[in-house]
């Protein structure tokens, strides 16, 4: 793209790579935001549930302390298991 790797500048081609994968019918994994911040726990709970609600299916983790995080914002709910 030849832009600066900023959150804001990201956004919207990581969104446009998932509505991609989407409408292929193929898993989508990341979040909107930048990892360079991975060891900030809140921005990362954060990103996470964001992205699990424009329907990410999972993220990668950079550090084993964001497993937890991951897997509480992306594993699917009681209700929706039910």
């Amino acid at each position: 793209m030849g832009a600066d790797p900023l959150p804001h500048v990201l956004r919207a081609t990581k969104l446009l790579v998932h509505l991609a994968a989407q409408a292929e019918r193929k898993l989508s994994f990341g979040t909107l935001t930048t990892i360079a911040e991975y060891q900030d726990r809140k921005a990362l709970k954060l990103a996470s549930q964001e992205a699990s609600r424009h329907g990410f299916h999972g993220s990668t983790c950079f550090h084993p302390s964001g497993v937890p995080i991951m897997n509480a914002a992306f594993s699917p709910s009681e209700k929706e298991i039910a």
